[in-house]
């Protein structure tokens, strides 16, 4: 989804924190002597207990500027293995800048965790085997004092000034991935507008009408640019700087090669602006507590009512788009039915929700959450009280949950703050596949 209304306070979104429940502290040297590791109980946990966690520590005090080795597990180097990383954080550091990081294995439940030489506000996965961090600087500075990067195979720790950086560097740790250099909304006019620019001719063009009475709050571009969802109110525009969930009446869908309208939903009732395209030609929006999808093919729209009659007046947040175009996921939340996780299939109409499986989220709510790619295993942050940001941020005590959907298994692992991988905020947590 993209909003337009400038983001005044992402500081709020800060790294999490994972708290030790005991540890085997491990040393690293600067030659590429294995170390060798304590290895973590395997657990596995069913859907009535629940494991307490012992990470496997690596520590790397080791001279500044110079390469550094650790003899990382076998399941953290198979690059096959969807594993986690996640910020970690002890006594000495601060959650907005940490030194340390775990890995995490979704099968059982094994851990491990680095310490870093310097502190690191952000981080991403360049790719299978290399994990990037960026050191001793701030989100809102366009570029780190230092990088540190990761290679699993090897073991070895590439830690230098950003100068010495060979690669170009991230510098944008709100990670908005979707910013599309040829459509734009004008703020400048009487209404907020959707222009589109044509780079062959070098021009621009309004993809709405200005005057109409009409307001350009938020769009979401189709996977292969064809199409665009606007969603609009009629009236003035009620401009906020703070982080919050916006709505609208209206929702149009645009073919952007021609610039034509295809089709306006004028529900008279608010529309979220977390819209989501399933695939090119269909796309889902949520009209107060139901998701309606719109098939562009036919130009025609249908509202998934079984979802809101499973969970009526609960805010519903639509998910990431999965492999399979013809299944959704999303989050619930809502005073009668505190807070889920569920996928939907489009064609048999069967809802699942994994985290109803589980009597720990019994009256909790789950606040974030980040699917791996192979989509067998979910990250959650769950919490008793607030719900997912930016809908609120007043949180008791999140902690961090994984399930292995297929096997029906969960491992819980400690504390987390509910902003580190705010979608579309922060790269997944989850190593990338290639």
């Amino acid at each position: 989804m993209k909003v337009f209304v400038p983001v005044l306070f992402l500081f709020m979104f800060v790294i999490t924190a994972c708290q030790p429940t005991g540890t085997v502290m491990m040393t690293a040297t600067n030659s590429p002597l294995p170390v060798t590791l304590t290895p973590t109980k395997t657990l596995t946990a069913t859907r009535t207990s629940l494991p307490t966690f012992t990470p496997t520590f690596v520590s790397t005090s080791t001279p500044e500027n110079e390469s550094r080795y650790i003899e990382l597990p076998d399941w953290v180097k198979d690059a096959e293995n969807n594993i986690l990383l996640l910020p970690y954080l002890t006594d000495t550091d601060t959650p907005e800048q940490p030194s340390k990081f775990i890995f995490v294995n979704p099968k059982n439940g094994e851990q491990a965790w680095v310490e870093l030489s310097k502190k690191y506000y952000f981080y991403y996965w360049k790719d299978t085997n290399h994990v990037v961090f960026l050191q001793e600087g701030w989100c809102d500075e366009k570029q780190p004092d230092y990088i540190a990067e990761l290679d699993i195979p090897t073991g070895k720790i590439w830690d230098r000034d950003v100068s010495e950086y060979p690669e170009l560097v991230r510098d944008n740790c709100y990670y908005f991935d979707k910013e599309e250099k040829n459509v734009k909304t004008n703020w400048e006019l009487p209404e907020l507008t959707v222009e589109t620019f044509d780079p062959s001719l070098g021009n621009t063009y309004q993809l709405t009408n200005p005057n109409d009475g009409i307001n350009d709050i938020s769009y979401e571009l189709s996977p292969n640019k064809n199409y665009i969802a606007i969603v609009q109110i009629r009236g003035k525009y009620e401009y906020s700087e703070l982080v919050q969930p916006e709505y609208g009446k209206l929702i149009s869908i645009y073919s952007l090669p021609d610039r034509r309208l295809l089709m306006t939903f004028d529900e008279g009732r608010d529309i979220s602006t977390d819209v989501m395209f399933l695939d090119n030609e269909n796309l889902v929006y949520v009209r107060e507590d139901t998701p309606c999808l719109v098939m562009i093919a036919s130009l025609e729209k249908k509202c998934i009512r079984n979802i809101s009659e499973k969970f009526p007046g609960a805010t519903i947040i639509i998910g990431d788009p999965l492999s399979d175009p013809k299944r959704m996921a999303f989050i619930y939340f809502g005073p009668e039915h505190h807070g889920g996780f569920c996928f939907y299939d489009l064609r048999s109409g069967a809802l699942d929700c994994p985290t109803d499986h589980f009597p720990i989220f019994d009256k909790q709510i789950i606040i974030n959450y980040s699917l791996s790619p192979n989509e067998k295993y979910l990250l959650v942050a769950y919490d008793r009280k607030g719900c997912p940001f930016p809908w609120c941020d007043y949180f008791a005590g999140p902690l961090w949950a994984v399930i292995d959907i297929e096997g029906g298994q969960l491992f819980t692992f400690g504390y987390a703050n509910p902003y580190p991988f705010y979608r579309p905020v922060q790269p997944s947590p989850w190593r990338p596949l290639d």
